[in-house]
């Protein structure tokens, strides 16, 4: 009997078919910007994913890898050249304009698959690779040099202990050295010298490389951040800026050096501007910030947060100018979805948590979210340093069967004051959302057609 039969002999009108996809999460390593800044690339489970800065949407995804993609950087020998490699040890050089041009090789042998590949932190101007590789069971991992022709076993180890979490581990724009961060010390490599230089129990959290000058910039746990000049000396100057009360979670220079972001779980972008000793804040980027991306024309700075989502921000009016949202994880509890799922029949979408306070609707067909309801309609609030800060929270919803109402139920309990709990209903205007579609279609065009003329 066919599936379909089986169902209509149960009372069923229709078959009930299985959708089963693997969109996989955005933010998971850093992403990456093209030359000219209109694209947005990120690895999302065994795939690259590309957005445009403008819209926001997904232009194509490329499927070239059978493993989770652990690293998209750009390549410095050719230009519009991207470098994808996943965890199995499979390399793709490929071209965001020319589909046909893509060439493959593996960092594997047969003897070498006890490893498998962590991250893939930089290609340097003569086309060397650096690659860190974690043997199994091990706690930190092995930074390999790879060189052009590249063959499995032409390689250099820089340095055997090197951390496998994002952001700890950065290569200078020559590709001479290389500094990583544990908690009690910051790590820098370079010919034939390896410098330890201690910071106590201030412990760091994040590093990155100055482009042009020779110096770099880490973050603690404290929300300092330091900039290390003269890194080859064994006794660099340090500059302090101090502003984050969290830990600091990312770092970047600006293309020319003049400025240094910095981000956490404040949910703000700080902009430093170095050579004036100003600083400017960018606040209310939705969750906690992950990383943060800038591009070699000055044009956008990138955030990524704990939701799933990407940020994207003008760099000359220091505005964010558009939102990439994934499926919006709930980081505040152990359950991501605490309140379950419904269907919405209106636009075919499931209904459930999204970011602490909201309900998302999401196309699982086409992997995007539709949008989402600020249920809540309270800011969200960071942790303290010392004491735990509860939000309110959807824990509670469902959706009425023509899709004209949602009820929600939000509650919060800090186990101090008087329990919150609230029931609402939504009641779903046809007329109202489709003028709301109307302005928006409009807007898109309006972009499209500003993006082609200056294009």
């Amino acid at each position: 009997m066919e599936v379909g039969d089986d169902h209509e002999a149960a009372g069923f009108p229709e078959a009930i078919h299985a959708v089963q996809t693997d969109w996989g999460l955005l933010v998971r390593i850093k992403p990456v910007l093209t030359a000219n800044s209109k694209y947005l690339l990120t690895g999302s489970g065994n795939s690259i994913k590309v957005f445009s800065t403008t819209s926001g949407s997904l232009l194509e995804e490329r499927c070239y890898h059978d493993a989770q993609v652990v690293g998209v950087i750009s390549s410095k020998t050719k230009k519009d050249q991207f470098i994808s490699c996943d965890e199995n040890g499979l390399v793709c050089f490929w071209s965001h304009q020319d589909r046909k041009s893509l060439e493959k090789f593996t960092l594997y042998t047969k003897e070498d698959k006890k490893f498998r590949i962590a991250s893939l932190p930089f290609c340097g101007k003569g086309g060397e690779l650096f690659i860190v590789t974690q043997e199994e069971k091990q706690q930190k991992g092995q930074l390999r040099k790879y060189f052009y022709p590249y063959k499995p076993k032409k390689f250099v180890i820089i340095s055997k202990d090197v951390p496998l979490e994002p952001n700890k581990i950065a290569v200078s724009v020559s590709g001479d050295h290389v500094a990583y961060v544990y908690p009690e010390a910051l790590y820098v490599v370079g010919g034939h010298t390896r410098r330890r230089h201690t910071v106590g129990t201030r412990y760091l959290t994040c590093v990155t490389f100055h482009p042009s000058q020779d110096a770099l910039a880490t973050g603690d746990i404290t929300g300092r951040i330091l900039i290390w000049y003269e890194i080859k000396s064994p006794k660099p100057t340090k500059m302090e800026l101090h502003w984050h009360y969290l830990p600091v979670a990312d770092l970047a220079f600006s293309v020319t050096g003049n400025e240094l972001y910095s981000g956490g779980e404040e949910n703000v972008l700080v902009k430093w501007q170095l050579s004036e000793e100003k600083r400017s804040f960018l606040p209310r980027l939705g969750m906690h910030i992950r990383f943060v991306v800038t591009d070699i024309t000055n044009t956008y700075i990138v955030t990524a947060q704990k939701d799933n989502a990407f940020s994207i921000i003008s760099a000359k009016k220091y505005k964010a100018e558009g939102v990439i949202q994934g499926l919006a994880m709930n980081t505040d509890n152990a359950e991501p979805f605490p309140a379950g799922i419904a269907y919405d029949p209106f636009t075919r979408a499931v209904v459930l948590n999204g970011r602490t306070g909201h309900v998302q609707f999401y196309d699982l067909h086409h992997g995007k979210q539709l949008f989402h309801l600020d249920i809540t309609m309270s800011n969200y609030y960071s942790r303290e340093r010392y004491q735990k800060i509860y939000n309110t929270d959807v824990e509670k919803l469902a959706v009425s069967p023509d899709g004209c109402w949602l009820a929600t139920v939000e509650y919060r309990d800090d186990h101090q004051s008087s329990m919150e709990l609230r029931l609402k209903f939504w009641n779903f205007k046809k007329e109202d959302q489709m003028k709301k579609k109307l302005l928006e279609l409009l807007w898109c065009g309006i972009l499209s057609t500003l993006s082609s003329n200056s294009s």
